[in-house]
């Protein structure tokens, strides 16, 4: 049976990776810098340093 708020998955992505992807995507979108997969990914690490 799926929980509400879907899929076990969606549910674990949506709690403890969405918020912070999407947080990021929105400063690379602001600053646009020439690498935005590094800059996205420094973003991410940085974050989960900060979560530990």
């Amino acid at each position: 049976q799926i929980r509400p708020g879907g899929a076990p998955a969606r549910v674990y992505m949506n709690e403890k990776i969405v918020p912070y992807l999407l947080e990021g995507m929105k400063s690379v979108a602001k600053e646009q810098p020439p690498n935005p997969l590094r800059v996205l990914g420094e973003f991410l690490i940085q974050k989960s340093n900060e979560l530990e």
